[in-house]
C-alpha cells in the first residue's frame, strides 16, 4: 500500500509473521527486507531505498535473502555457535521479487515467457532462485541449523502488482 507504512514495513499493519507469533505464541525473529531477491543482488543502501519509496518507484530489488542470513547468524551466534539451533526452525521464503523485478512494463515480461531458457527466461529465474534457496540452507546447516522451512511462492498471477 501507499505511505504511511507500518512498524517500518512495506506494510499497513501487521504481516502474517506477527500474526503467526500472536496466534502460536512462539517468537519470531524476522530478519526479512522488503524487496529482496532470493539469487544475489547488490545491496541498496538505505538512502537509496527512502529516495526510491519517496518517488513511489516499484519493482525494484534492495538486496537478497543471503544479506538475511548473513544477519541472522551474526545476530544469533555467542561465541560463534548458534543460539538452540536444534529447537529452531529455519524459515526461508523468497523469490516472487525475482519475477517480479522482471519489469513488466518494459516488455521484460514477454522476454521471460517467450524465451523460457534465455537469460531473462522463467526457467532460468526459476533455477537461479531454487538453486540460491538452497545453497541458504546449507550455510545456516553448516553454522549447525536442522530444522528448515522452505515456503513456496503465492500464485503471482493473483497478487495486485
Amino acid at each position: 500500500p501507499n505511505p504511511p507504512y507500518w512498524a517500518g514495513r512495506f506494510s499497513d499493519g501487521p504481516n502474517w509473521t506477527d500474526w503467526f507469533s500472536a496466534a502460536t505464541g512462539i517468537a519470531v525473529q524476522n530478519h526479512a527486507v522488503g524487496g529482496a531477491a532470493a539469487t544475489r543482488h547488490d545491496e541498496v543502501p538505505l538512502e537509496q531505498v527512502i529516495a526510491r519509496i519517496e518517488q513511489e518507484a516499484q519493482f525494484f530489488l534492495t538486496g537478497s535473502i543471503d544479506v538475511q542470513v548473513r544477519d541472522h547468524l551474526v545476530r544469533d551466534r555467542t561465541d560463534g555457535v548458534l543460539e538452540k539451533p536444534r529447537e529452531t526452525a529455519y524459515l526461508l521464503w523468497a523469490g516472487a521479487n525475482d519475477y517480479i523485478s522482471k519489469e513488466p512494463f518494459s516488455g521484460a515480461i514477454g522476454t521471460m515467457l517467450n524465451s523460457p531458457a534465455g537469460e531473462a527466461g522463467y526457467r532460468r529465474v526459476v533455477e537461479e532462485a531454487v538453486e540460491s534457496l538452497a545453497g541458504q540452507v546449507e550455510v545456516l546447516h553448516e553454522a549447525g541449523a536442522r530444522r528448515f522451512v522452505v515456503l513456496n511462492l503465492p500464485r503471482l498471477g493473483r497478487t495486485p502488482i
